[in-house]
């Protein structure tokens, strides 16, 4: 299968459009030519989501909520979008027990920088005197 390229002329822009609008179409234009190049060519670059999914068991409530306080803004600086939070989650296998959470990144880099930042360590030490918890982070698939 063969697929041409047809190159079009640049946007015509008016004389009197303020610069900050031209430059902006201008960018416009060239990330559409560099997505349809893209698809052409059978390449993609999108990014796929990562996600931080963590099972924890409380045995200090108290503690906890200190834990989740801290660790609420660390999420939210980190672009963190919390999808599940909650101890009813429906087991079916297995025998884990506690409170599910699952939080959505833009990237898996994204998470594991939330992860590793100064802001969720400090989180993370707090969380371990008051809980034992399995967590990982996992690349979103296509």
């Amino acid at each position: 299968m063969s697929v041409t390229m047809v190159q079009k002329p640049p946007i015509q822009l008016a004389m009197h459009m303020p610069f900050h609008l031209t430059t902006t179409l201008g960018a416009l234009e060239e990330s559409v030519q560099l997505c349809t190049s893209l698809l052409v060519h059978g390449e993609s670059r999108i990014m796929k989501k990562g996600y931080l999914v963590a099972n924890i068991r409380i045995t200090d409530t108290e503690t906890f909520q200190t834990f989740s306080g801290m660790a609420a803004p660390a999420i939210q600086k980190y672009g963190g979008k919390v999808l599940s939070r909650g101890p009813l989650a429906d087991r079916h296998e297995g025998d884990l027990t506690g409170t599910v959470m699952m939080i959505e990144f833009e990237s898996k880099k994204a998470a594991e920088m939330f992860y590793f930042s100064d802001e969720y360590q400090a989180a993370k030490g707090v969380r371990e005197t008051c809980s034992d918890t399995d967590l990982m982070i996992i690349e979103g698939a296509a």
